[in-house]
């Protein structure tokens, strides 16, 4: 395409200073647009109203859960706090209490538990102890059946009584039939 001639004349007369001034406003002018469009982009992509806050589950203080069989307590639940899931509850500090045919608390606690009130098990988790008469027990980790009245510690325990340390894994605690049984890595001290 052939250049007019007075275009051509006013190039010839511009020295080459200005021709760079020049081309340097046309681009600092094309930077601008691309930024303001930039950022009017951005403007459109963010809601116009805030976003409504996410649904809080609700939390319970202190909540107790007991259940009873024959009129008499099978067990008691009770935490500090409680949120309710979807399918389960975590609970804060959770405290069980089983009772044995004579009516004695075996009192088991947790740093958290997950408790599924359908089902009716809780997994205890963190610091866990329990303590029956002379014993004191200690472990990562303990599943409680509130329907078959079993408690399962799956990993590795200690337990201590008056005179005797058993360590060990894979505890279950058979409470209706009166049973124990360790299934891994048994160890019985006596300190005499």
């Amino acid at each position: 395409m052939p250049v007019s001639p007075v275009i051509a004349t006013i190039n010839a007369t511009v020295p080459p200073s200005i021709r760079s001034i020049k081309w340097l406003a046309l681009a600092l002018a094309l930077g601008a647009v691309a930024a303001t469009l930039l950022l009017l982009g951005r403007h459109r992509d963010t809601p116009a109203a805030p976003a409504a806050p996410a649904a809080t589950q609700p939390v319970m203080e202190q909540p107790v859960i007991i259940e009873n069989s024959g009129g008499k307590a099978r067990w008691k639940l009770r935490a500090a706090k409680a949120e309710q899931g979807s399918t389960s509850m975590r609970l804060t500090r959770p405290y069980l209490e089983m009772y044995d045919d004579r009516g004695q608390t075996i009192p088991i606690r947790g740093d958290a538990a997950w408790f599924d009130p359908l089902a009716r098990t809780a997994r205890f988790v963190g610091h866990v102890t329990i303590d029956y008469r002379q014993w004191h027990l200690q472990s990562a980790e303990a599943l409680f059946d509130g329907g078959s009245g079993q408690l399962h510690i799956p990993a590795r325990f200690l337990a201590r009584g008056d005179r005797v340390t058993m360590r060990g894994a894979d505890l279950t605690v058979d409470q209706p039939h009166q049973r124990i049984m360790v299934r891994r890595h048994i160890r019985i001290e006596d300190q005499r």
